[in-house]
C-alpha cells in the first residue's frame, strides 16, 4: 500500500472516494437501498482544487497500484484560547474490499505525522453513532471519546 498526499491530478480519484463514503455510511446507518452519492462529484470539484492548494489541509490517499483504496482529509484548526493549532479528520474511509489491511493504519499514520509537522497540539474526528468498526479502529489507534458533538444546519 502506498500512501501519497493528494494532488490536482487526483482529482477524479478524490471525489470519487468521497462519494462512495457517503454511499456506504448512508447504506449502513440510514437506507441499505441508498442511491450511490454524486454530491462530491457533482459539488466538491472547486472547494476541493481550493483546499489542495493550502497549507492547512492535506490529503491522502492510499493507493494499491494505481487503485484509490482509502482517504483521509485532515485540516489545521486554530485554537485561540489555547494559542495552538489542533489537527480535525474531516473525511476517513477505506473502501471495504481493503479493511483488515494496513491501508486505515497507513493513512491516519500520514494524517499524524502531517499534524505534527504542522504543530498540532491534538487530533480530532467526528464520527457518527453506529459505525462500530470504524469507533473501534479509533480507540486502537489512540483516540478517546471526548464530549458530545452538535451541528445546525444554515
Amino acid at each position: 500500500m502506498n500512501i501519497v498526499r493528494a494532488q490536482q491530478k487526483h482529482t477524479a480519484e478524490v471525489l470519487s472516494l468521497l462519494d462512495a463514503f457517503r454511499t456506504y455510511v448512508n447504506r449502513q446507518l440510514e437506507d441499505p437501498d441508498f442511491e450511490e452519492s454524486r454530491t462530491a462529484r457533482n459539488d466538491g470539484e472547486q472547494l476541493l482544487r481550493e483546499r489542495l492548494e493550502h497549507d492547512q489541509t492535506a490529503v491522502f490517499l492510499a493507493m494499491d497500484a494505481e487503485i484509490p483504496a482509502g482517504i483521509v482529509t485532515v485540516h489545521l484548526v486554530p485554537l485561540l484560547r489555547k494559542g495552538r493549532y489542533k489537527a480535525e479528520v474531516e473525511e476517513f474511509f477505506v473502501i471495504p474490499e481493503y479493511h483488515g489491511t494496513s491501508a486505515a493504519k497507513s493513512l491516519m499514520d500520514a494524517a499524524s505525522e502531517w499534524a505534527v509537522s504542522h504543530n498540532a497540539a491534538s487530533m480530532t474526528l467526528d464520527s457518527a453513532n453506529g459505525l462500530d468498526r470504524a469507533h473501534a479502529f479509533y480507540r486502537k489507534y489512540g483516540f478517546a471519546e471526548d464530549g458530545k458533538a452538535f451541528s445546525r444546519s444554515l
